[in-house]
């Protein structure tokens, strides 16, 4: 793996690491903290599963020519976690169905972090080319800035991400 593939994964092994975290985070929290921890999250969510979408998913199955199952399974599982997430966004995070889903939830999105890590970015070494590579580094450099400026805590996921979609098609960088 060339160094800025290995920095790429890096960068992605990170957010997933703060994700998890901040799933965690939901876990442990009650009250108006666990809303709150649950919007943070979804922020942080729409943002990086649109970097992952536009710029990560989007050229490795171009790259990948031919076999792209391990591409198409990691954008199936984003679809169903932006459907979990609508229906967690609708309960009480009170409640103990939104307890029970969302650990449902969280150990999906455990899984497929580790899929993109194990199964999907490996598979781009040797055929990425570095000003690619670089590319998809400066998208999730983006995240956390998007995050931070990706609407309010009255706005659904769904508009999140697709917020954040267009900003990265966009390729206008985010203000810092």
């Amino acid at each position: 793996m060339t160094n800025s593939v290995e920095q790429l994964a890096s960068t992605l092994t990170n957010q997933h690491h703060q994700i998890k975290t901040m799933m965690e985070t939901v876990v442990t929290r009650n009250g108006a903290e666990r809303a709150t921890a649950f919007a943070e999250l979804c922020r942080f969510l729409a943002a990086h599963e649109a970097a992952e979408e536009e710029c990560i998913h989007v050229p490795a199955k171009e790259e990948l020519e031919g076999d792209t199952t391990v591409v198409d399974l990691r954008i199936q599982e984003e679809k169903e976690a932006g459907q979990v997430i609508a229906e967690l966004e609708r309960l009480d995070t009170e409640s103990q169905e939104f307890r029970d889903n969302f650990e449902k939830f969280r150990r999906a999105v455990i899984a497929h972090a580790e899929a993109e890590e194990h199964e999907e970015l490996p598979r781009l070494r040797g055929i990425v080319d570095e000003h690619e590579v670089a590319r998809m580094q400066d998208a999730l450099h983006r995240v956390p800035d998007l995050a931070s400026q990706n609407g309010g805590y009255g706005t659904s996921f769904i508009e999140r991400l697709q917020a954040a979609r267009a900003e990265f098609r966009s390729g206008a960088p985010t203000a810092r």
